[in-house]
């Protein structure tokens, strides 16, 4: 697996939108796989059946099932899982994208509101520490070996 950074990735996207001179088209598409997103949590959490119509109780409003109700097998419940993950790559990639276009530093802008929120809900560590602490574990770990 490789990874990358949220630079390499907005640096990827704004060449591959450079013909793109502003953001409001691929948040059209956001907002397109937001739905499609939906749908699959939906099916997940027993919202929908599998046909895509809403289960409802006996007075008509609408409920969560059990999702092995739904889902016929393990199987189904792991291609809505992958159908899942893709969905979620897709709102990434869209929001990034829009960030790549309009020329936004989108790590930076991360670091500072994990940062705000930890302070405010004082939760620790914030996202910054975090990483530190990740990157001197990795560099433990590597020594060990």
């Amino acid at each position: 697996m490789t990874d990358f950074t949220m630079t390499q990735l907005q640096g990827y996207l704004r060449q591959k939108y450079v013909h793109v001179s502003e953001g409001s088209g691929l948040f059209m598409k956001l907002v397109e796989e937001l739905g499609e997103t939906a749908e699959v949590l939906n099916l997940l959490a027993g919202r929908k059946n599998t046909n895509g119509t809403a289960v409802y109780d006996a007075a008509g409003r609408p409920v969560a099932v059990d999702p092995t109700q739904i889902a016929k097998d393990n199987t189904e419940t792991q291609q809505l899982k992958i159908q899942l993950a893709r969905e979620l790559a897709d709102l990434i990639h869209y929001t990034v994208a829009i960030a790549a276009v309009e020329d936004l530093d989108l790590t930076t802008t991360i670091l500072e509101k994990d940062r705000s929120a930890s302070l405010r809900y004082e939760q620790t560590p914030d996202l910054l520490v975090f990483l530190e602490n990740d990157h001197r574990n990795n560099e433990d770990q590597q020594d060990e070996s």
